[in-house]
């Protein structure tokens, strides 16, 4: 891990990533009571979720990998955190569902898109043949979950 955190372009990522990821866990804490509290029924805020939900799915299995294979690594993980600005800028200052449900689907790229584009990167700078740190973790605690 430390062989990692010495690559200048790898701290870059965590950091793009973690602001990224980070405005995802304050949308998913707090989009439904904001929402509620603001009179949007329980249909229509499923409505929005699912929307969500099924645009992450598109950009995973569909656009997402032409889109860093046109872009690049870099190219996808600045247009992922873009659309997340856009997104905040618009979720920030209204409740109309209308406008809601015109930015749900920047989920699937904010999301999808910038997780395509991490694991792109993550491919680059651990060596082949090695699962990287993350993946050996896991590993490790699936296997001791095993022997319980």
């Amino acid at each position: 891990m430390h062989a990692l955190l010495a690559i200048p372009r790898f701290r870059i990522l965590i950091l793009v990533s973690a602001l990224v990821y980070g405005s995802h866990a304050m949308h998913d804490a707090f989009a439904v009571i904001r929402w509620s509290d603001a009179g949007i029924g329980t249909s229509a805020i499923s409505f929005l979720w699912s929307e969500a939900v099924a645009a992450e799915v598109f950009v995973f299995f569909v656009v997402g990998p032409a889109l860093i294979d046109r872009f690049g690594v870099r190219g996808a993980a600045t247009f992922a955190a873009a659309a997340g600005i856009i997104r905040w800028l618009i979720a920030g200052v209204t409740t109309s569902i209308l406008l809601l449900s015109l930015i749900q689907p920047l989920h699937g790229l904010t999301f999808a898109l910038l997780h395509l584009a991490c694991m792109r990167m993550m491919r680059a700078f651990v060596p082949q043949g090695r699962p990287p740190p993350p993946k050996r973790f896991m590993r490790s605690v699936q296997a001791s979950l095993r022997l319980r």
